[in-house]
């Protein structure tokens, strides 16, 4: 994940300005940096790691700009993705001091499965003009919890907050929504069942990763009828 991360920030034009096992990148368009953590969200939250890391990054660079300017990716590897996973990921993303941070988890499979993408499509058109194809997309959509490329695909784009997503599409993608709203429409007894069912759910339930949400709620449909 390394490896691909560093090649999505020099494709966008930051230069690596780090040193051996200390990876910093500095824009070359903006005051913007990226520091690259490898870890787990609680080894970066550890005492004095972050102020470790602030001052390893102001003997690199003497701009004042970074102070303010300096976000901080944490790449984190997983093994499978549940209620813990994401109550860590914003127990550290909501943590205001040093840095603006950002967790980017995955799994063995959704890297894999990534990498082997990349052999047949460009990283760079993978990165910026794949999100907005309709088809991977709507893939994305109905496979969520299979560890595919497309998951990592729209993590990488919304954790790595400077890559721009190539426009075209979009309208296509638009028309997914409304053509699911106007089916919903045709359908007021399912509309009704599911407001229902949604009112029902307990905090706690509502607190459930997206899939067993996704369940909870079909089971209270089915039992509405």
């Amino acid at each position: 994940m390394l490896n691909l991360v560093s090649q999505i920030f020099e494709y966008f034009d930051y230069k690596h300005i780090g040193c051996e096992g200390f990876h910093l990148f500095k824009s070359g368009l903006i005051k913007d940096y990226w520091l690259i953590f490898e870890g787990t969200p609680s080894e970066l939250l550890k005492k004095d790691v972050q102020g470790k890391l602030i001052s390893k990054c102001r003997e690199l660079d003497s701009d004042p700009a970074l102070d303010k300017n300096t976000n901080v990716i944490c790449l984190w590897s997983v093994s499978s993705i549940d209620k813990n996973t994401i109550r860590q990921i914003h127990k550290v993303e909501e943590d205001i001091f040093f840095f603006k941070k950002h967790v980017l988890y995955y799994t063995e499979n959704e890297l894999n499965s990534f990498l082997s993408q990349c052999s047949t499509t460009a990283l760079s058109d993978l990165i910026t003009k794949e999100p907005t194809n309709p088809s991977v997309f709507n893939n994305y959509k109905t496979t969520t919890s299979t560890g595919t490329w497309e998951a990592l695909l729209y993590r990488i784009c919304i954790k790595l907050t400077f890559i721009p997503i190539a426009k075209g599409n979009a309208e296509q993608i638009s028309s997914l929504y409304e053509n699911h709203n106007d089916s919903l429409s045709k359908k007021p007894k399912i509309l009704k069942t599911l407001e229902r069912s949604v009112l029902q759910l307990t905090d706690s339930e509502l607190d459930s990763v997206p899939d067993e949400l996704l369940t909870l709620l079909k089971n209270k449909m089915d039992t509405e009828g």
